[in-house]
């Protein structure tokens, strides 16, 4: 990750994951879970590498993300998405080493190498949200991010190159692009970090609350959280969500020698 220009973007885009779902489809009661595992499973036994990030990973490091399928609540199928995507995508090498293991043995993206990622694709929005999920300190990156230098403006300006040849041009496509200006990492990581009490909205009491996702005192969301007194803080999200955000980064190259 010290190399900013050295990793490579892929030269098209995956399907759009914003799925509305189909008449007579019912979501699976784990969130679509067994669903994720069994794809992994057959990606793994095939020597493919892959993790769970996007969406998925978000709520797994104690966010409150909802998919957008929420709205779309039916009754009769049984359905998950998964998408698969280029590791190149998501800025980061999809090699075991940097995964960690769910308590129901799902593989996602360890901590310190989602978090470098959203920051050098200057991903605000799930970076902010990765923040205040896990309560991550100021002394945090010390010994687990690199913050010298900028984002990644070389990735960008190839993904928005992508972008360009695979979607018709239009007085709105330029809205698909991504960021490539070259904002400081070490500010952009600081002003996140440091505001994480501002983002606490006025209907939770800030005196229990260390950011807007976690009370003081609460432990690590990765923990299966045990019935009690924040039992009602369990997931926090819509009943019928199908996960269907569940986004498997693969090693593309590795699986081509395969």
């Amino acid at each position: 990750m010290d190399d900013n220009t050295s990793t490579p973007v892929t030269p098209h885009i995956a399907s759009a994951s914003v799925w509305e779902g189909n008449v007579g489809d019912i979501y699976p009661p784990d969130g679509g879970s067994q669903q994720a595992k069994d794809a992994i499973d057959a990606l793994e036994s095939a020597g493919i590498p892959c993790c769970l990030v996007g969406v998925a990973a978000l709520k797994y490091f104690g966010t409150a993300r909802v998919s957008e399928a929420c709205r779309f609540p039916s009754s009769s199928r049984s359905v998950a998405w998964i998408q698969l995507v280029p590791s190149s995508d998501c800025h980061f090498e999809c090699t075991p080493s940097n995964f960690e293991r769910s308590h129901k043995g799902l593989p996602y993206a360890r901590l310190d190498i989602f978090a470098q990622s959203l920051l050098d694709t200057y991903d605000l929005v799930d970076l902010v949200d990765l923040v205040d999920g896990m309560d991550l300190s100021p002394e945090w990156r010390i010994e687990n991010l690199q913050l010298d230098g900028t984002v990644d403006v070389a990735w960008a300006e190839r993904k928005n190159e992508a972008i360009r040849a695979s979607v018709p041009l239009t007085d709105s496509s330029c809205l698909l692009e991504v960021n490539t200006w070259p904002w400081g990492r070490r500010e952009t990581w600081e002003g996140i970090v440091g505001s994480k009490q501002s983002r606490i909205g006025p209907e939770i009491p800030k005196e229990f609350w260390a950011t807007r996702f976690r009370p003081k005192g609460d432990r690590d969301p990765r923990l299966p959280r045990e019935k009690g007194a924040l039992y009602f803080l369990k997931d926090r999200e819509c009943p019928v969500d199908p996960g269907n955000y569940d986004v498997v980064v693969v090693n593309w190259d590795q699986a081509a020698e395969t």
